[in-house]
């Protein structure tokens, strides 16, 4: 596109001195690619320049300064290598050292608005290429504070439970050494997998399944038969992706607020269904009533909430509901066809 400008502007030239001017055409031809043919020289050099005073620090009258005085010295060099190149090439005509001579004003004009078209176009190429590439830096920078919330998200998610686990392992050495070494490998396989999904954002539903009962099978070894656990599975759900370890700050609000307030069973169901475009992943707990309950702070839920709404740009992801004595929390995982991808980008 560069050079066809130039093409365009020699064929406009020759016409113009043939048509108006009366010149020989092999005369306007030689004065046409001479002149411009250094003017597209110098546009090539002017990139530089033109960039430095458009990348400097200082204030817009200095620029202009700058650029005027840019212009100034490109359009005398112009003009001064111009004349000397065609005074070489066509010596010996009295008419075209005249016209040479009154052309000059002329060209000094030209050669201005040149210089100011090739600056304007520069400026603007230089301002949407520095546009794209701080949008590109944002999108980035927005990618790497998602990335960093999400992984302090997953990283909040376990403690307690881990602290718990712990603790009950001390106990149990004591008095029940096997079931303290059984729960230890299964401890230790639950934070193999926890590991694993600090690594891949999104798992199967199934590996988060079999990592729900490993928790419950953990638990249990501290509850007994205080805790009921039951599951509603659609098997059309199983292979579908879901953010990992997304279930289990659930599951230690379950434990928390039902089976450490009861002295009685406590049945906790987790259920799990295709619905328009989406998995609808259930948890219920019952609670005994009359129970003086614990205040919780509520972080785990709204850890859920938020590192859903990061995930998936939306804030009704999560629902909660109490009724008859059952504390609901319903999850609402949009089915996305790869959502590897769309977590990377």
């Amino acid at each position: 596109m560069y050079l066809l400008a130039w093409i365009m502007l020699v064929v406009i030239h020759v016409f113009v001195l043939n048509t108006y001017y009366g010149l020989r055409v092999q005369y306007a031809i030689y004065d046409g690619i001479i002149i411009y043919g250094l003017y597209l020289i110098l546009g090539i050099g002017l990139w530089y320049p033109v960039r430095f005073v458009y990348l400097s620090d200082i204030n817009a009258p200095s620029k202009v300064l700058n650029l005027l005085g840019i212009g100034a010295g490109t359009i005398i060099l112009w003009q001064v290598l111009g004349s000397s190149v065609l005074r070489v090439i066509i010596s010996d005509e009295s008419e075209f050292s005249e016209y040479l001579r009154q052309s000059v004003p002329l060209k000094l004009i030209a050669g201005s608005l040149i210089f100011m078209i090739l600056a304007l176009v520069y400026f603007l190429i230089m301002y949407f290429t520095t546009l794209e590439e701080r949008k590109l830096a944002e999108a980035n920078l927005k990618s790497l504070v998602k990335e960093s919330e999400l992984n302090l998200l997953k990283y909040k998610l376990n403690p307690h439970f881990l602290f718990n686990s712990l603790n009950s392992i001390s106990s149990l050495t004591l008095i029940d050494p096997e079931n303290a070494q059984e729960m230890i490998v299964k401890l230790s396989d639950y934070l193999r997998y926890s590991l694993e999904s600090d690594q891949q954002q999104f798992r199967d539903l199934k590996d988060e399944l079999d990592n729900v009962r490993l928790y419950f099978d953990i638990e249990k070894t501290r509850f007994g038969d205080r805790i009921q656990f039951s599951e509603k599975i659609d098997e059309l759900c199983m292979n579908c992706k879901v953010p990992g370890m997304i279930l289990q700050p659930l599951l230690e609000n379950a434990i928390k607020h039902g089976v450490h307030e009861s002295t009685e069973p406590i049945a906790i169901e987790l259920e799990c269904i295709l619905e328009e475009g989406a998995l609808i992943l259930v948890l219920r707990n019952d609670y005994t009533q009359g129970v003086k309950r614990i205040k919780g702070t509520g972080t785990g839920l709204e850890n859920v909430k938020k590192r859903l709404s990061a995930i998936y740009n939306r804030d009704d992801l999560v629902r909660i509901s109490k009724k008859d004595f059952i504390f609901e929390v319903r999850l609402i995982i949009p089915l996305l066809p790869d959502p590897v991808n769309v977590e990377k980008s």
